[in-house]
């Protein structure tokens, strides 16, 4: 982590939310660390996404579908 940005954060958290260990303050701290380009450590080696992509997109198959039907709509 960049500990310098860590440490403001965490400063950050402790006024807004009184501890930096609440969850709330926790998530504070990791979701503004993640919005700023951070990735841990463990998800660094299988990453495939450019600096330039945004997260969340995925690849559609060929069909534009799956195949496979995730809840809702009516089942034949």
């Amino acid at each position: 982590m960049p500990e310098e940005l860590e440490r403001k954060l965490k400063k950050e958290a402790k006024k807004k939310f009184g501890s930096t260990t609440s969850e709330r303050a926790r998530k504070y701290i990791y979701g503004t660390l993640r919005k700023t380009g951070w990735v841990p450590s463990h998800q660094k080696k299988n990453r495939d996404i450019t600096a330039g992509e945004k997260r969340g997109k995925t690849k559609k198959s060929p069909a534009g579908r799956s195949g496979t039907r995730r809840g809702g709509g009516k089942r034949r």
